[in-house]
């Protein structure tokens, strides 16, 4: 065996040892690690993505690996890959790791916020963008995280998804401006060109994925003072009433979007002025109901086409975000035992993992599903 494959298998078991981990996966978890630990420090372009995936497989049945591999940070460093292959790769992978909060810490910590924002820009059509939406929302689940994304410009990326999936699916045949919501990328930073205008594809905004997850990250953040103050400079207002005007019954969009409005609506008994922000932003109809939805003594807002009423009075909306929050986030559906052994067998040539300690249970009581 060359002394560098050594020097590899050496360095994996001895930071398995190290967190404790060494004794809890099977002989055939631990082969496989060492295999992608190989292929990941290698970089070499053709293997790349497919280790990424055996990455997210690992993650899936045990985060703890992947961690303790100090594999978040190659991850991360992959976000900014020329290869688009590698970049979606990575992002499915830090979705599967952000599910847990020691997962959205190492993902922050290794500086991975900024580039997954950034990979919003690719558009609403985009998958990437889409991967890189889901972790955003997984990791708004944090307190830390949902100031340190709006920190990155985060706000107008992720309303940037929605409006392009407003323009998909408004039914007036002129985008989203023409109910009075600006268009994809307008003075706002958001994502726009590949992702908004072209073919109205869309019957509903929740029939894309990235905007369902963006919406889902925005609903997340919604509590924090200082990010709905940057939601009402960027437009959100007018954009969520367009889309619970537009959406059809049962759009998960809508549905977040309708708790992010209540939110801003009770946000004005801690100094938010909501109606002065959303007169200043628009002058179009959904802007005169955000103002008498977030009036004095208005605690909810109008019910969407799903019937769905958002919460009453400030207590409420803080009690029901303080369980949102800490619990929305995405599961990552993989292809299974089968996809994942034959993946192994063809790139790794190690059989693929038979027994692997299981992720603590309990955390997750929203899960986003196909979204």
């Amino acid at each position: 065996m060359p002394s560098s494959e050594k020097t590899v298998e050496k360095s994996v078991e001895d930071r398995l040892g190290k967190a404790r981990l060494l004794n809890r996966i099977s002989a055939e978890v631990l082969t496989m690690c060492k295999s992608v630990d190989k292929l990941l420090h290698a970089q070499h372009t053709s293997n790349l993505a497919h280790a990424v995936v055996c990455v997210q497989e690992i993650a899936r049945e045990n985060f703890a690996v992947v961690i303790a591999l100090k594999w978040v940070v190659l991850l991360v460093d992959m976000l900014e890959s020329d290869t688009p292959d590698v970049r979606l790769a990575a992002c499915n992978a830090l979705t599967a790791v952000s599910v847990v909060q020691e997962g959205r810490d190492a993902v922050r910590s290794c500086g991975g916020l900024r580039p997954l924002v950034m990979l919003l820009a690719e558009g609403s059509r985009s998958p990437i963008a889409a991967a890189a939406g889901a972790v955003l929302m997984n990791c708004s689940a944090c307190d830390v995280c949902k100031v340190a994304i709006a920190d990155c410009r985060g706000v107008p990326m992720l309303l940037g998804l929605v409006r392009d999936a407003v323009s998909r699916c408004n039914p007036g045949g002129g985008g989203a401006s023409s109910s009075g919501v600006p268009p994809p990328g307008a003075g706002n930073g958001s994502p726009g060109g590949s992702g908004g205008g072209g073919a109205h594809d869309l019957r509903t905004p929740g029939d894309c994925k990235a905007a369902a997850y963006a919406a889902g990250a925005l609903m997340n953040m919604g509590g924090v003072t200082s990010v709905q103050e940057m939601m009402v400079q960027a437009g959100a207002v007018p954009l969520f009433e367009t889309v619970t005007r537009i959406a059809q019954p049962g759009d998960v969009v809508s549905t977040r979007v309708n708790f992010v409005l209540s939110w801003l609506a009770v946000g004005t008994g801690s100094g938010l002025d909501l109606a002065d922000a959303a007169d200043a932003e628009s002058e179009a109809g959904p802007a005169q109901d955000a103002r008498r939805a977030s009036g004095p003594g208005h605690g909810s807002v109008r019910t969407s086409g799903n019937g769905l009423t958002p919460p009453h009075g400030a207590a409420h909306a803080r009690h029901l975000q303080s369980q949102l929050t800490s619990n929305t986030h995405v599961k990552v559906s993989g292809s299974g035992a089968a996809a994942a052994a034959a993946l192994s067998r063809q790139v790794l040539g190690s059989p693929a993992p038979k027994s692997v300690t299981s992720s603590p249970a309990g955390k997750t009581a929203m899960v986003a599903g196909n979204a």
